[in-house]
Parts: C-alpha cells; structure tokens; sequence
C-alpha cells in the first residue's frame, strides 16, 4: 500500500509530465470569459483588478494569466512538478507581474501579504489536503492582524 506521501509525489510528477507535453494555453481554454465561469460561484474579474494574488498549483500558468489578463497587480504562481518550468516560459510576457515558486501551497512567504489566494483545479488531486498552519501574509497587510486573505479553492467541472 502506497503512503500518501509517496502518492503526493507521483501525483506531482505525472502533472508534471503532462504540462511539460500539453503546456498550450490558447483559445479559450485561456480565456477571461472561461475564467468568468470558473469563478463565477464565488469572485468576479473584477475582484482580480490591482490586487496581489497567489495561486497553488499553477500548472503551466494558464489561470495565472487569466488573473493578470483581469487586471491582478501581481501573481505568485505556485507549482512543485516541472509545471513550473513551463509556466515561466508561458507566463514571460508579463515580466515583474508574476513570480514563480517552485514549490508547495505550504511554501508560500508570509510577506508581502496576498489580497487572495487561489487553488484552481487541484485538492481533488491532493492525497491528504489540509491548510498551512497560519494565513499566508499575514505579519503585515492591509488587512487585520492574523485575519487570513479571502481565498478561493476547487474545481470546474462541466459535465457535456
């Protein structure tokens, strides 16, 4: 029986492998009117414009660049599989508008603070989610002390 760690890793890794083969974000499947209905529960474009954001498990940046295509002032795109490399090649047209991590939601910094953090298409693919202990950005911020960032986390489904 495999851990849940050992199933995380090879979860990363055959992400990794399939951003690295289908890395393409065109047409609307990178679309902002695609991104509207992804959101659309929760958050509008609008809700994006000027605001610092962070998303966990950026893949190969495509709903990074949906957010800088709303208007976000900056994005730190998040991802542990070689996604990362891919989304730094996708994403280069927005220069200082995105930093890369290449890591895990917990490896998020604390500072500067995001005004939201969002996980798009991915717990459903995570062994054992559970939250980081502590609000990312949270040791100084436009918002109160301690109080975490609104954040949105989930998935798409359409079924045809």
């Amino acid at each position: 029986m495999k851990t849940s760690s050992a199933v995380g890793e090879r979860t990363i890794h055959d992400f990794g492998e399939q951003w690295v083969h289908y890395g393409d974000n065109d047409g609307f499947y990178g679309s902002t009117e695609l991104f509207a209905d992804v959101i659309g529960p929760l958050l509008s474009r609008e809700d994006f414009a000027g605001r610092r954001v962070a998303e966990i498990g950026s893949g190969a940046g495509r709903i990074v660049a949906m957010m800088l295509e709303c208007g976000a002032a900056h994005v730190v795109a998040v991802e542990p599989s070689d996604g990362y490399f891919v989304a730094q090649r996708n994403l280069a047209r927005y220069g200082d508008r995105v930093t890369f991590l290449h890591g895990r939601g917990e490896d998020i910094p604390r500072d500067p603070p995001f005004d939201l953090i969002v996980s798009v298409g991915v717990l459903q693919f995570i062994p054992d989610p559970s939250p980081p202990s502590g609000p990312p950005g949270s040791s100084s911020s436009g918002s109160a002390p301690g109080k975490e960032p609104p954040s949105i986390a989930g998935s798409c489904m359409r079924c045809a």
